[in-house]
């Protein structure tokens, strides 16, 4: 078991009301992480993100971290960036029509 499984199981014991806190596996048994991304107008930001994560990715193999970037509502070329780099980078993207900000 690795740090961050025992530090979650860990966590999770010592706050049973906290639902959301539970390790989750994929189907080849390695923890997945998500990494929910906002994104308003980051067209010229979202390919270092990407690179980034790919990085993340591969001095973590024993993780599956799967971003999920939310457009809210971009005015800029962020969707057809999103559109276009997501399946290739094995992440989910929400494009959310309008811009509905914090909270």
């Amino acid at each position: 078991m690795g740090v961050l499984q025992r530090k979650l199981k860990k966590e999770a014991a010592a706050a049973p009301a906290r639902a959301s806190l539970r390790l989750v596996a994929g189907p080849d048994r390695r923890p997945v992480i998500a990494l929910v991304i906002p994104a308003y107008n980051e067209e010229k930001s979202l390919p270092r993100l990407v690179a980034e994560i790919q990085v993340l990715r591969s001095e973590h193999p024993e993780w599956r971290i799967v971003p999920v970037i939310v457009n809210d509502g971009s005015t800029d070329q962020t969707r057809r960036l999103l559109e276009r780099l997501a399946p290739d980078n094995d992440a989910v993207a929400l494009n959310l029509p309008i811009n509905v900000g914090i909270g």
